[in-house]
């Protein structure tokens, strides 16, 4: 479990986001730590992450994020770093968009990952320390639409109450946003987190990922709400 030491302070200038962490099951399991840091000028953030995977029954990745309630969208534009500064070779590196329960490892969460070859789908967790699932089978590659690698388009997620929906927007086409799979159903209490997301897929490795034209719609009255009742 992340404890408060692990949590970092929000990024100078970020306008969205309150905190960053590397989130693990077990610090010998996971290798260089994270990082996070943000551009104002060009509203760019970078962020690093380790770890073996988003998925199974634990995660490890670092999570730049926000504490919020009800419904929300969260869009950007995400690149991947293939410098030698980004030492993880593995095709299923991941950048996501992502919200999650709490910062434990095992936490259920909804995300959209692009992977170094730029497949893009959902995954999720139903429950604390339970199994991971998705629709690979139904991905988007991304590049059957004519996007390459470092040139994707930007891509979103969307919560409306219970249900979570994937998006991409077709910028070589007629700009319009199109839903990528089918809506999924998963129950997130509030408050929850929501957030920027990478990991680098193999052990002792890190992987630099930036996300631009970022995002994050919500309705600030349910953050309000609940930290009343609190």
């Amino acid at each position: 479990m992340v404890t408060a030491q692990e949590i970092q302070p929000a990024l100078p200038g970020d306008p969205f986001f309150e905190g960053h962490a590397d989130i693990y099951d077990a610090i010998e399991n996971y290798g260089p730590l994270g990082s996070a840091s943000y551009d104002p000028s060009t509203k760019t953030y970078e962020i690093s992450g380790a770890g073996i995977d988003i998925w199974n029954n634990f995660d490890q990745f670092h999570f730049l994020f926000k504490q919020i309630s009800g419904d929300f969208t969260l869009t950007a534009r995400m690149e991947h770093d293939v410098s030698e500064r980004s030492t993880s070779t593995d095709a299923w590196i991941k950048g996501m968009l992502m919200a999650r329960q709490n910062l434990t490892a095992g936490s259920p969460n909804f995300g959209n990952r692009i992977r170094r070859d730029g497949q893009y789908s959902w995954q999720m967790r139903t429950a604390q320390d339970g199994a991971s699932t998705s629709d690979g089978s139904n991905r988007l590659v991304l590049s059957d639409w004519g996007y390459f690698a470092n040139e994707w388009p930007p891509v979103k997620i969307e919560k409306i109450g219970n249900q979570w929906s994937i998006y991409v927007q077709d910028t070589l086409g007629d700009n319009q946003w199109v839903q990528i799979q089918s809506t999924q159903t998963l129950t997130l209490e509030d408050p929850f987190y929501v957030g920027l997301a990478v990991t680098s897929h193999l052990v002792n490795t890190i992987q630099f990922t930036w996300f631009r034209e970022v995002e994050l719609d919500f309705d600030e009255t349910d953050v309000e709400n609940w930290m009343i009742v609190e």
